[in-house]
């Protein structure tokens, strides 16, 4: 299975303005492809391989001027809009901020495996907070970004989207 964008479409989530197009693509099962959305403009196309099924999470950071970089860890995709269970620590993080932050959404017991699922790699998600974390402090034209959804699996996690802003000029950490 892969996933298609069209190629101007791939600003924003593809998912919420129906732009992602499935090709299966097994064995000769598949029937082309068919894009989700009337009316279109694709002037390009990007292919990647189908993720495998997984819970969604967000890890972000933004940075406050006067105030520092905050990180950010919940649970991804509809659960971040709807719930806006997230955490914030400002960085940079060590191993027991990331291990805190994952522990103290709301909804951690779906990452723990809830009703025979498998539990998610809760170390592959902390080294993806703590690598942010990193990034924060070492790249201060970074103004926000976010990885949503990062797909933790059974086996680590999978960047499916992701978004970075850049400032302009240079940028101070930390207070004034």
């Amino acid at each position: 299975l892969v996933a298609l964008e069209g190629g101007e479409q791939l600003l924003g989530h593809g998912r919420d303005a129906g732009r992602t197009a499935l090709r299966e693509a097994v064995l000769g099962h598949g029937n082309g492809v068919g894009l989700v959305g009337v009316g279109l403009h694709v002037d390009g196309v990007l292919v990647q391989r189908m993720a495998r099924a997984g819970t969604e999470t967000i890890v972000g950071l933004t940075r406050t001027p006067g105030v520092g970089e905050f990180v950010m860890f919940g649970l991804g995709g509809i659960f971040v809009e709807i719930l806006r269970d997230v955490v914030l620590r400002l960085a940079p993080l060590n191993d027991v901020d990331a291990a805190e932050m994952v522990r103290q959404v709301r909804l951690h017991a779906l990452l723990e495996g809830v009703r025979g699922a498998a539990p998610r790699d809760l170390a592959a998600i902390e080294q993806t907070i703590l690598r942010v974390s990193r990034l924060a402090v070492r790249h201060p034209r970074i103004v926000e970004m976010d990885i949503n959804p990062l797909l933790a699996l059974h086996e680590g996690v999978v960047a499916i989207d992701a978004r970075v802003r850049i400032s302009a000029g240079t940028a101070r950490r930390g207070p004034a």
